[in-house]
This record gives structure tokens, sequence and C-alpha cells, in this order.
């Protein structure tokens, strides 16, 4: 949601739009790999997110794939 509200508009001032691409390359560099893996899974636990109409069809699903596998392999942890 971040990335999308950092995205550049045609009225947006040069001042505004240089503010926007730092804040966007701040935040890009900073959660990647498996630290924005986890804020997704974090965020689709969450019921006000839960829906992750951020991410496309592709990206939400491989969200809730990963969390199936997660819930999967603590089940059987507490199994053994």
């Amino acid at each position: 949601m971040i990335e999308q509200s950092m995205a550049q508009c045609d009225e947006d001032s040069s001042t505004i739009a240089q503010m926007k691409r730092a804040i966007l390359k701040d935040f890009t560099d900073r959660y990647q790999g498996e630290q924005n893996k986890f804020l997704q899974e974090s965020t689709a636990l969450d019921p006000r997110f839960r829906s992750l109409h951020q991410l496309n069809d592709s990206q939400r699903e491989d969200v809730f794939d990963r969390l199936k596998l997660k819930a999967t392999q603590m089940q059987n942890q507490v199994h053994i």
C-alpha cells in the first residue's frame, strides 16, 4: 500500500515527486526478500487486511500457500 501511495502523479510538484522517489527507494531497499515475505504473511493474518487487495492474484496465492505450509509444519512439530 505504501508503494502504491508513493506512485508519482502528474499533479505532483518536482519536490513531491523527488520525495516520493526517495521514500519508495528507502522502503524498497529496507523491506525485501524474507522481510517482505514476513510482512505479507503478518498482514494476511490481520483480519482488517486479510484480503491482501494490494497484491495480485499470484502474489496473494503465494502468501497463503506459505502460511498453509508453516501451519502444517507447526502442527507436525506438535505431534512429534
